[in-house]
């Protein structure tokens, strides 16, 4: 996400870019995510300042899917072979800590639903220090995922 990425990120982002040459790529700049939760989700702005990387990265990920829709892959995951062999692309919603993956299609309501909850928590409880450990952070996500999931048709 950063607009400077590391040489090993380079070469692991051009794996993606060669194996899916009919995918548009773009490497999104954490401003930019940034402008897209003011907009849409504003009181996850705040909670993204104070979480560590990896976590910010989650909300990133899901704002990025509810706006544009597409394929978000992990900056640090080698691309080994064509999105389409990696996932059903007909499926609207999908993810894959294994591969490093998520897909969606544009404004999925699972997407939505995660990052609304998300805030609701936060308006609920506020800004908490231990939001911010990576167990309990990574946790949330994942269980509300699930219990997302399996409310959609």
């Amino acid at each position: 996400m950063s607009s400077s990425m590391r040489p090993l990120h380079k070469i692991l982002a051009q794996t993606w870019v060669n194996h899916n040459p009919k995918w548009q790529y773009r490497l999104w700049k954490e401003e930019e995510v940034q402008e897209l939760l003011l907009v849409y989700f504003s009181n996850l702005f705040s909670f993204c300042q104070v979480l560590p990387e990896q976590h910010k990265m989650h909300i990133y990920k899901y704002a990025i899917l509810f706006y544009e829709g597409g394929v978000v892959a992990s900056i640090a995951k080698e691309c080994t072979m064509p999105i389409e062999e990696m996932i059903d692309v007909s499926q609207s919603f999908y993810v894959s800590d294994e591969q490093g993956i998520m897909a969606s299609s544009r404004g999925h309501p699972i997407c939505k639903r995660l990052l609304s909850e998300i805030g609701m928590i936060l308006d609920q409880y506020g800004i908490l220090d231990e939001y911010a450990d990576n167990e309990f952070g990574e946790r949330i996500i994942k269980e509300k995922i699930e219990e997302i999931s399996k409310l959609m048709p």
